[in-house]
């Protein structure tokens, strides 16, 4: 949970400065590795302010995403 795994190294294809939907933001921001921790603190504050609501409110609300955010969030 704690303990991230081995970085990857910027010149491997599946490092994010590598990938067009990154292309805008600063290669500094993008994470090489990341723990269990690390995805909660980035997922958590986007379910309390744009997921949670809905969910107060009644709505239905379908999440896709990857085991690891799933598991974060909970």
């Amino acid at each position: 949970m704690n303990s991230r795994p081995p970085p990857l190294d910027e010149s491997d294809p599946r490092h994010p400065v590598n990938h067009y939907k990154y292309k805008d933001i600063d290669p500094n921001e993008l994470p090489a590795t990341e723990c269990l921790k690390d995805l909660g603190r980035r997922v958590i504050p986007y379910f309390i302010t744009d997921i949670m609501p809905r969910l107060v409110k009644g709505e239905k609300v379908l999440v896709s995403a990857h085991n690891n955010t799933i598991r974060a969030i909970m």
